[in-house]
This record gives structure tokens, sequence and C-alpha cells, in this order.
């Protein structure tokens, strides 16, 4: 059981990546994600040197929520799926 879960857990992994790869090539996440970095740039710009860092935590801390924001719809898709499977 606890195996099937290190299973699940890791296929679970595995498509949130290849579904976040298969984003990137779309054009409107290009799109987005180029107006983003732009405007990262511009407010980097205006950051004196010892503040510099802090637009650099704020974009990790942003991939962090966004991946667990998306590991979370992942998992919640999958319980549904099996939700449905079972009725």
């Amino acid at each position: 059981s606890n195996v099937l879960y290190k299973k699940i857990i890791n296929i679970i992994d595995e498509r949130i990546i290849n579904t976040k790869n298969s984003n990137i090539s779309s054009e409107e996440y290009s799109s987005l994600t180029s107006e983003i970095n732009a405007l990262i740039n511009e407010i980097d710009n205006f950051l004196p040197n010892d503040k510099k860092h802090l637009i650099y935590q704020l974009e990790e801390l942003f991939s962090n929520q966004e991946q667990l924001a998306e590991k979370f719809m992942y998992m919640q898709g999958f319980k549904d799926g099996i939700d449905l499977k079972d009725k």
C-alpha cells in the first residue's frame, strides 16, 4: 500500500511536469511569461543594488506557489477521477 502510494505520487509529479512543459509551448503562456519577465526587469532596474535580491525572492515564491497550486489541482482531479470510477 505504501509502495502503491509512492508510485502514484511519482506518476502525479511526472504528469505535472509534462503538463507544465506542454503549457510552456502554448503561445498564450509564452506571451504571459514574456510580459512578466519584462515587468520584473523594469522593476529590477528601479531597485537599488542592495534590494535587487527581493525581486528574485518574489519570483521564487510565485514559482513555488504555482507549483503547489498545480499539484493540488492535479491531485483533486485524480481524486475526482477515482470517485467517478467507483460510481
